[in-house]
């Protein structure tokens, strides 16, 4: 997706899975951007971006089974 200067917008990040889904993001948002998690599986990224620019973000979804995430199984 993609924002325009000065003008409000919004990404829409959906995600589905038993249990629902957490969703989070890692990296620095640009100035007039926040990340949210709706906690349903879904988040937003929103706000009027000021300045022209890219970034690069990662977006993780996270499901737990009654027990911590793990790297091995």
């Amino acid at each position: 997706g993609y924002f325009t200067l000065n003008q409000t917008g919004a990404i829409g990040i959906t995600t589905t899975g038993a249990p629902v889904p957490s969703i989070t993001e890692t990296g620095a948002l640009p100035p007039g951007l926040t990340f949210t998690d709706e906690a349903n599986g879904s988040a937003l990224i929103q706000g009027t971006p000021p300045a022209l620019g890219t970034t690069t973000l990662t977006i993780i979804r996270m499901m737990f089974m009654g027990r911590e995430p793990s790297t091995r199984e």
